[in-house]
């Protein structure tokens, strides 16, 4: 499990990488792929959490995906590097 949450991380670290790069390319369609790709695992590291098991923890880390995912959403809108940053 620990391994799969890593690979995720690190695909989302990616994905938003790979995003920056769009934007700063002027290249909208990119953007909205990479950051949708971001947007899924976000997504799916907020849904996964056990808030039974997790406790504080675990509350934290959805309010650091719920505000996460309002920068994917912003950066996108705005076709704006600076959230993703």
């Amino acid at each position: 499990p620990q391994q799969l949450l890593i690979m995720l991380y690190e695909g989302a670290i990616q994905n938003v990488k790979k995003a920056i790069a769009a934007i700063e390319a002027k290249n909208v369609a990119e953007k909205g792929k990479y950051i949708g790709k971001a947007h899924d695992i976000i997504t799916e590291l907020n849904v996964s959490l056990n808030h039974e098991v997790g406790g504080e923890v675990t509350r934290e880390l959805e309010r650091l995906y719920d505000f996460m995912i309002t920068q994917l959403l912003k950066a996108n809108m705005e076709t704006n590097a600076e959230p993703l940053k």
